[in-house]
């Protein structure tokens, strides 16, 4: 068996989303901290980086797994540690009577764990599950399920679920408003970086990504601090489109070296994702109670954030994550070796 390729480009976006997402989430607003960066939400978009690799790499993958194979593939890979990040939160919420398990009802925190999307407990206007990063599995999984059902149509297929996606999104501004969590998740516009993911994959694997692409690299990054002034419009997926593109082309023209630290946070970048709520909540206890106020109190909050939620989520990724997946795997493929 041919083994799958491994994209640097790839692993490096993962590890600079991850740590956007990171940033994002330690400049939430605080009473009680300095913080030029309140406003700035740029780090949620980190996000939207995700979308676009998932395209990718899903198309370069796992186009031609049986479907079997690939939804096997995808729930190991995203289910188990998820569902423990969930278990974990709620657990530790549960003990020291957090709001959010207060609130919350048995029906919320099983549609959570089913990635079911539907209207947060505390957070009433907007659709997330109980853990919070959550909700973009919510997303993963629509579009692992659109993957699969395609299947079907063979040769067709990349060409049918780019249509799907336009069409839900369609349909989504035809009927704006829209008030249910299932329709508001799966007619956003985000779906869409889910098939320029596809898009770009489907160029590189033909060998038509031409050099001047990489140049969207140099002009995608300035624009991603620019987000906020995007938003309200699709105009704010663009950035992490150019990125993605940008950074795969360079690759594709040999012109990508090798980081091992951004490539181990890359490969860390899921356990860091699903964790780093739990490590947020600890430093700003500690940073909170430190003789301390003004710049040097946000720069220690942001350097003990962004260095405990990488090293906690490599050492989850390492000593969690990977056994886990290797487990699992070695216990299905037993399974379906057996005789009948």
């Amino acid at each position: 068996m041919t083994a799958k390729p491994r994209y640097l480009s790839i692993q490096y976006l993962r590890a600079v989303a991850a740590l956007m997402v990171v940033f994002h989430h330690l400049r939430d607003p605080k009473p009680w901290l300095y913080n030029p960066f309140e406003n700035f939400s740029f780090g949620a978009y980190g996000v939207e980086i995700f979308f676009v690799i998932s395209g990718f790499v899903i198309y370069t993958a796992a186009r031609q797994e049986p479907v079997g194979e690939f939804v096997r593939r995808r729930i190991i890979r995203v289910v188990p540690l998820y569902w423990l990040a969930t278990a974990g939160y709620i657990a530790i919420d549960a003990v020291s009577h957090g709001v959010a398990y207060q609130a919350a009802s048995l029906e919320t925190i099983v549609k959570s764990f089913l990635f079911i999307p539907h209207f947060h407990p505390l957070l009433t206007d907007q659709v997330l599950p109980y853990l919070i990063p959550g909700w973009s599995l919510n997303y993963e999984m629509f579009f692992y399920a659109l993957f699969a059902v395609t299947a079907a149509f063979g040769a067709y297929r990349l060409g049918i679920l780019l249509v799907l996606l336009v069409l839900l999104v369609a349909l989504g501004a035809l009927l704006s408003p829209l008030h249910s969590p299932l329709a508001l998740t799966y007619t956003n516009p985000l779906i869409l970086l889910f098939g320029a993911g596809l898009l770009i994959a489907y160029g590189e694997r033909l060998g038509r990504l031409p050099k001047a692409a990489a140049l969207l690299l140099f002009i995608s990054a300035p624009a991603v601090l620019a987000i906020d002034w995007l938003s309200g419009s699709m105009l704010h997926l663009l950035p992490a489109i150019g990125l993605t593109l940008g950074f795969v082309a360079l690759e594709h023209h040999r012109r990508l070296g090798e980081v091992p630290l951004l490539r181990l946070i890359g490969d860390a970048s899921y356990a860091i994702y699903l964790s780093h709520f739990l490590i947020i909540r600890i430093v700003v206890v500690l940073v909170q109670h430190l003789p301390l106020s003004g710049p040097p109190q946000l720069i220690i909050l942001l350097a003990t954030g962004l260095a405990g939620s990488i090293v906690f989520g490599i050492a989850v990724h390492l000593l969690v994550e990977k056994p886990l997946i290797r487990l699992l795997n070695r216990r299905l493929l037993r399974k379906r070796q057996l005789p009948a």
